[in-house]
């Protein structure tokens, strides 16, 4: 008795592998759609439920459903996608006669969803960065559980089961994975999604400094905040010139990550902490039920707004409900006592509602309101990436100059809008006299400081004198900073105010500034000969940018070189560290509670990969993937 053969045949072999190239190949066109478009295309419903009008586009008739539905006779040998078989530079045919022939494959198949073009073979690669990317939209990768076909396994495993609707290769993958069939890593665990953030983030990485290193002058800008699991994060901010040959100049700021900081400095003002600690106080009562949110609601127009430590906009923003509608905020209180239950709420809402019909709070509250109103204007412009140091040092000056008057008359006005507030409430407008603390002395020589009788007097210097003294002392020590540097490059901007051997020595100065040992950037006679020979300017008071893109525009920049050079090293300075801090907005939403225990590396990875996110969108899928396999490669050349 002859024995049967237990392995397939050469043609049985050549009909498996024909069979697996006929739906690869049925694949493409799916896979093409999806990605080319930037989510999934309308499905061939026609072809499976007999319904001709679905599948029709718009404008276009509906072909007979009997030339859609699969027949009998139909094989994978002809059921190809219509963009495997467009050559280069036809036309694809119409949206009908692609939608003829024998039904799709499962795996070809696509989502159901709404109504989109059919795919253009000839489109380019997608690239990463596109909103289908979770890193870029601060998404958590990792899930409760690793297991595939899960519902909380995370959006990583999520998108690689819905790679696996359209891809076959990816399918089998999956297939061997949940039956066992790997020994090994399968690609899908925690190391693997790091390895491939790292992987982007380092593509990433390598455009930002092949683009700094273009611009071959650069500042660095760095700021530190704490994060949730109490470390101190620095953010590394590279500010640079951007210089294109058909481009005009553009100041630009990168991220290239976070760094943990060992030692940091901190200052802090106890009347400031004690203040805007009532404000957070008011903010908690109400916010922490909705019943309360609602009674407030129903006396206010501008509610209460939540004080942060590191954004200054949001204090003034906590104030301004408190400035205009104290009177309102204080019923509100009052109405909460009434209503509450528990005896901790009563006895809260009571003591907030008398701090806030207090004098003294609204005295506190006007100059407060008056100082941030004042600084915030300032603020604003200065956190602009393309604001220069000229502009900078003329914007503080001003800023000074209005607080400095404002001390000598702003705590008058202060008490005559307190009055005005207590007079609405029916509150006496009296400060309330405090105990008065006796100092112990030490030593029989010294002295006893006579204190401080008036409430008013002991107010205004205690609190008044000390809020405005230490603005105006850190606009100051802003302005020596930021002065200096505008000294040593001042001749950038007042050129046409100096005399020939007041601008040889300002610009032998400058030369020396960008000096270092035996090398220099510029030199300082070529320097002064050039500015002497400037043509025309269009504008007397022009900025150092302005005066760049000028040159850049009439293409001057060879006449001119040693002040192309300083104007460039000039327009590099930075003035604030607002791009640090905007760091720290995508720090708290990548951070989360839940996601607490992140490793630094992965943190930083998925920052620079939501910052840069312009950037990313310019990778290609190739690259990335070249370069993970790459790494990941273990047959070796010997």
């Amino acid at each position: 008795m002859a024995s049967k053969r237990t392995y397939p045949s050469g043609a049985e072999k050549r009909k498996k592998k024909k069979s697996e190239e006929d739906k690869l190949s049925q694949s493409k066109g799916a896979l093409l759609k999806y990605f080319g478009r930037g989510g999934p295309v309308q499905p061939d419903v026609s072809a499976s439920v007999g319904i001709p009008e679905l599948s029709s586009p718009p404008g276009q008739s509906a072909p007979p459903a009997d030339s859609q539905a699969p027949g009998p006779s139909s094989t994978h040998s002809n059921s190809s996608s219509p963009i495997d078989r467009q050559a280069p530079g036809q036309s694809a045919p119409p949206a009908d006669s692609q939608a003829s022939g024998p039904s799709s494959s499962p795996s070809d198949r696509q989502t159901p969803g709404a109504s989109y073009p059919p795919a253009d073979s000839r489109a380019p690669r997608p690239a990463f960065g596109q909103p289908t990317d979770p890193p870029e939209r601060n998404l958590a990768l990792r899930g409760s559980t690793n297991t595939l076909h899960q519902q909380h396994n995370g959006n990583f495993l999520k998108e690689v089961e819905l790679l696996a609707n359209f891809d076959p290769v990816m399918k089998k993958h999956i297939d061997r994975v949940e039956s066992g069939q790997f020994s090994h890593s399968s690609y899908l665990g925690n190391e693997i999604q790091n390895e491939l953030i790292a992987s982007i983030s380092g593509k990433i990485l390598d455009t930002v400094v092949a683009e700094i290193k273009r611009s071959k002058y650069y500042s660095v800008i760095l700021d530190c905040t704490p994060d949730l699991s109490h470390q101190e994060q620095m953010s590394v901010i590279i500010r640079i010139v951007r210089m294109d040959d058909d481009e005009a100049p553009e100041i630009k700021e990168h991220f290239l990550g976070f760094l943990v900081a060992s030692q940091t400095t901190a200052k802090g003002s106890t009347d400031a902490v004690i203040y805007f600690g009532n404000i957070q106080k008011l903010y908690n009562l109400f916010s922490v039920a909705p019943q309360r949110w609602a009674i407030l609601k129903d006396h206010v127009t501008l509610t209460l707004k939540s004080w942060s430590e590191t954004r200054c906009e949001s204090r003034i923003n906590s104030i301004e409900a408190v400035r205009y509608q104290a009177p309102n905020i204080r019923e509100a209180l009052l109405e909460v006592r009434d209503k509450a239950t528990d005896a901790l709420t009563k006895v809260e809402a009571q003591a907030l509602a008398e701090e806030v019909g207090s004098y003294r709070f609204h005295i506190c509250t006007v100059v407060w309101y008056d100082i941030l109103h004042q600084v915030n204007h300032i603020s604003k412009l200065l956190q602009s990436s393309t604001m220069q140091l000229d502009v900078a040092v003329d914007l503080l000056m001003k800023a000074k100059t209005s607080l400095t008057r404002y001390r000598d008359t702003g705590f008058s006005a202060a008490q005559a809008s307190a009055k005005d507030i207590c007079d609405e409430m029916n509150v006496e407008a009296v400060l309330k006299e405090k105990r008065l603390r006796s100092t112990r002395k030490h030593f029989a020589y010294e002295a006893p400081d006579e204190p401080i009788r008036d409430g008013m007097k002991r107010l205004e210097i205690a609190f008044f004198n000390v809020v405005v003294d230490t603005t105006i002392e850190s606009l100051k020590e802003r302005l020596e900073s930021l002065g200096e540097m505008r000294s040593r490059f001042g001749v950038l901007l007042n050129f046409k105010e100096l005399d020939g051997e007041a601008l040889s020595n300002q610009c032998d100065e400058l030369c020396s500034t960008l000096s270092t040992e035996d090398e220099k950037d510029i030199d300082g006679k070529e320097l002064a000969l050039e500015i002497s020979n400037l043509p025309s300017l269009p504008s007397s008071d022009m900025t150092a940018l302005q005066l760049l893109s000028y040159i850049h525009k009439k293409q001057l920049k060879e006449l001119y070189p040693n002040l192309w050079i300083a104007l460039r090293i000039a327009c590099t300075l930075p003035v604030t560290v607002a791009s640090a801090e905007r760091s720290f907005s995508k720090l708290k939403l990548i951070k989360t509670y839940l996601r607490s225990s992140m490793g630094q590396n992965r943190l930083s990875g998925l920052a620079i990969i939501s910052i840069n996110h312009k950037n990313g969108k310019q990778l290609s899928y190739d690259d990335v993937i070249n370069g993970f396999a790459f790494k990941k490669a273990r047959r070796q050349k010997f």
